[in-house]
């Protein structure tokens, strides 16, 4: 469970964001998983809110962790009504070699489905995670 909150004084243009999150996960021997709701304010001079739901899978075997997410956003509500074309699910699948107790690398493609004139977005990263 999550609430973060930011204020931002800008003069006439006061801006507060709002979001709180809750969530879990369970695994069973070698199978991870988790969901997660989100819902975010952004209290303006117009007001919006939007809600996101967010899932996670991963499979370790040997050395070797695969994993999948997916997040599913809502559309936007500004001002009381619903904003066009304005949900997306940014979803991503990657993989974990561990090197060693604490050095690892990674790789993931990570993809955005947007609706409406918004382009789709898509990144594949790799690197090296070591634990201090």
């Amino acid at each position: 469970m999550a609430y973060a909150q930011q204020k931002n004084k800008a003069g006439v243009n006061d801006v507060d964001n709002s979001a709180w999150m809750i969530g879990g996960t369970y695994a069973i021997d070698a199978l991870s998983f988790g969901l997660a709701f989100q819902a975010a304010e952004q209290d303006a001079a117009v007001d919006s809110k939007r809600n996101s739901w967010l899932g996670a899978v991963a499979y370790k075997f040997g050395a070797t962790t695969l994993r999948g997410g997916v997040i599913v956003h809502d559309k936007i509500e500004r001002g009381g009504s619903d904003v066009a074309d304005s949900e997306f699910v940014r979803y991503s699948v990657g993989i974990k070699q561990a090197l060693s107790k604490r050095t690892a690398v990674l790789a993931e493609f990570t993809g955005d489905d947007n609706k409406g004139a918004t382009k789709d977005l898509n990144a594949f990263s790799v690197g090296v995670l070591h634990t201090f």
